[in-house]
């Protein structure tokens, strides 16, 4: 018997090592888009191919929460991971710091873990480069 157990731990452990290699993340943030406004989530409106073949070979979540109907809050509450009325940005605030200065966002987290991070956007409106 132990020595089943000892091959059943043994297995786990090969099997977590086999996949310990940081995986490549890719956040995509799209103002007013719908839970169903993509095709790999069951629009027949929307052709969304380039979007479907990224969920195809990554993991796409079917529960969320958003923490303010508002983009300002919202944004601030993903890129922190704290609720936007703590920190002070229960609306849209406008200005070159939106988001609270020395907060460590989502992106200085995953650098200070050894990913290479960008931001590509148009208008985060949190201020700051």
């Amino acid at each position: 018997m132990s020595t089943r157990i000892f091959r059943l731990f043994s297995g786990g452990l090969l099997a977590a090592a086999a996949v310990s290699a940081a995986p490549n993340v890719v956040m995509i943030l799209v103002d007013d888009l719908g839970w169903r406004d993509t095709s790999c989530y069951g629009s027949d409106v929307y052709e969304t191919p380039h979007v479907d073949r990224l969920a195809t070979s990554g993991v796409r979540f079917t529960q969320a929460y958003a923490a303010h109907p508002r983009c300002v809050p919202s944004r601030t509450g993903l890129f922190t991971g704290k609720y936007p009325a703590r920190l002070g940005v229960p609306g849209v605030r406008r200005g070159p710091h939106a988001m609270p200065l020395g907060e460590t966002s989502l992106g200085e987290a995953f650098r200070a873990n050894g990913y290479t991070t960008c931001y590509i956007d148009c208008s985060t409106h949190l201020g700051g480069p």
